[in-house]
């Protein structure tokens, strides 16, 4: 992407390219090592509970439990290969993965949909970094599980492939997020580092050749008294050029005079008092300085609260680029002018996940191996929830407290119909519980979310969720067990763990990208500033070396007095721009 063609009076500009080397890995470094570690620990400990628990319940060999806490032991070990910027030791991880869920699932006597969790993790880091082999690590364990199965002679279990597969798929849909989200804050940062560098070169250009007794105003004016001896006199280089310069600088920026010229009859209007008005003395150097839009009326705002009066003297220590924190000294009251806001990056979200897995977890409430609900009662819901996963895309900016209401409260209402419905429409003989379901999904959204509700509502959103769960619990058509909510209890617990402190991770993510955004924005902006000014001393030194040819040919017929006038202006330049390229 190219900078600088906003520059006026057809002036060559020199090209800047953003920096382009972010990747994914830059843009949530944070949280992109520390959701898959999150997810490993969180998905392996709590399958390990359940596999303990499953053994105990059913009366299964006792020494399964030992494997079962050693294979825990050994999911702490291996959770330093997980959180990394991409999988280590793939091949590896996906043996143990293969050879665990297929035991386990024989030994658990063919519950492979429970064994098959211990693989989501890898599947979920394989979607997220090589999302063209999501179906590596189901298609592989799912298909030597089944063939365990049959060598064991348990039937087969389909299911062995779902959750795997939804995890590979969720690592995909965050790789695809976070890639568009970067896509958009990139382009957005180049749109606006653009127009900031195209005003930056303006004023670094204005800052040389607007000033009173400028450089350039001593070769406009030097330039007839050689032309005046000249058989064919040449016009000025700068003929013209200053007219275009202001009025491109216009367009964009205020010049400090006008701003307060407009300011001082506005405030000197308001009261037929002529010892309350203010005669503003802008020095000849400070009127040219130039204020964006924003400072302007900052500026206006800021003379209001001082309320001079009388004569007073404006003066400015320094030019800056237009944009950049500026300070005015009214009298002898240095007012800072704050800096435009540099590009700011869009918060990024966690209810989009949370409602996109909302939407899975209810269709998969239809598989006919577990609660069997009728698609008229979980499609319609799982519609609703992915339109609130393509609403929080669509509008990254909004406000989070508004956001919070909407997603919160409907998410709540939707997991409560899901509750009613799913448990009376359930296949009675399945021995699931689905009026805790949709907790999987909306006890994240709701920690993630939950603090941007007002105080009130935070604390009755739980008592609608207990209520939700209730009113399902109501709908059962048949009784259910202590010990089966107990062992339920893991699995909802699973979800809430994982995304614990993510959200402030997300944070520093967005704080880190921001001040990567401001560091490329002020450094743009600085170096567009210096190109404006460089260019014009470029610029001004040719002419001075043609003046100063032209004055060669024509030395001998100009008389003593004008020779020595344009001798002393040459020199003055040479001074000036002796002092500009030195600063």
């Amino acid at each position: 992407m190219t900078y600088g063609r906003a520059a006026s009076a057809g002036m060559p500009v020199a090209d800047w390219d953003l920096p382009r080397d972010l990747e994914l890995d830059r843009l949530v470094p944070r949280s992109s090592s520390h959701f898959p570690r999150q997810v490993f620990r969180s998905v392996r400990l709590v399958t390990r509970l359940i596999e303990t628990l499953t053994v105990i319940h059913n009366g299964y060999p006792k020494p399964l439990v030992l494997a079962a806490v050693c294979c825990a032991a050994l999911d702490l070990r291996l959770g330093s290969y997980s959180g990394r910027s991409r999988p280590r030791r793939l091949a590896f991880r996906l043996l143990l993965d293969t050879a665990d869920v297929a035991l386990w699932s024989i030994a658990l006597h063919g519950a492979a949909d429970v064994a098959a969790v211990v693989a989501t993790p890898l599947a979920f880091e394989v979607g997220l970094w090589y999302g063209r082999w999501f179906a590596l690590a189901p298609v592989v364990v799912g298909t030597a599980t089944m063939i365990a199965l049959r060598l064991a002679g348990y039937p087969p279990a389909p299911l062995v492939y779902l959750w795997p597969a939804v995890w590979a798929a969720a690592g995909v849909l965050m790789a695809f997020v976070l890639r568009a989200r970067w896509r958009g804050e990139a382009r957005s940062a180049r749109d606006a580092i653009e127009a900031a560098v195209g005003q930056a070169e303006l004023s670094g250009q204005n800052s040389v050749a607007m000033g009173a007794d400028s450089v350039v105003d001593l070769l406009i004016r030097t330039n007839p008294l050689i032309a005046a001896y000249e058989a064919a006199p040449r016009p000025s280089p700068f003929s013209g050029w200053k007219a275009e310069l202001a009025e491109a600088c216009s367009r964009q920026a205020t010049y400090l005079g006008v701003a307060l010229t407009r300011w001082q009859g506005l405030y000197n209007s308001r009261s037929p008092d002529l010892s309350a008005d203010v005669e503003l003395e802008v020095a000849s150097r400070a009127g040219t300085l130039l204020l964006s839009p924003g400072q302007a009326q900052r500026l206006q705002e800021l003379l209001e609260g001082l309320a001079p009066r009388g004569t007073v003297r404006v003066d400015v220590p320094r030019q800056g680029p237009v944009g950049a924190e500026q300070i005015v000294v009214v009298g002898a009251v240095r007012l800072v002018i704050p800096a435009d806001r540099a590009p700011r990056p869009r918060p990024l979200q966690i209810a989009p996940f949370a409602l996109g897995a909302g939407a899975i977890l209810t269709l998969v409430q239809s598989l006919p191996q577990w609660e069997a609900a009728p698609l008229w009662t979980t499609v319609p819901l799982a519609l609703v929830l992915t339109a609130g996963c393509w609403l929080c895309l669509a509008r990254p900016g909004q406000d989070p407290m508004r956001m919070a209401r909407r997603l919160v409260l409907a998410g709540l209402a939707v997991g409560a119909a899901d509750a009613v419905l799913t448990s009376a429409f359930m296949r009675p003989d399945s021995g699931r519980l689905p009026f805790l379901f949709f907790l999987q999904w909306f006890g994240p959204l709701f920690v993630a979310h939950g603090a941007d509700l007002p105080r009130w509502q935070r604390g009755l959103v739980p008592v609608g969720a207990v209520m939700a769960v209730a009113a399902g619990m109501l709908a059962m058509p048949r009784d259910f067990t202590l010990i089966a909510v107990l062992m339920a209890v893991p699995w909802l617990a699973n979800p809430v763990f994982m995304v614990m402190g993510l959200r402030r991770l997300m944070a520093a993510d967005s704080s880190d990208l921001r001040a990567e955004m401001e560091r490329v924005h002020n450094g743009a902006v600085k170096e567009g500033f210096g190109r404006g000014r460089r260019l014009v001393v470029r610029l001004t030194t040719e002419a001075v070396q043609q003046l100063r040819d032209r004055y060669g040919g024509v030395r001998e017929s100009l008389p003593a007095d004008i020779a020595a006038e344009i001798e002393r202006r040459l020199d003055e330049v040479g001074a000036l721009l002796a002092a500009l390229g030195a600063d």
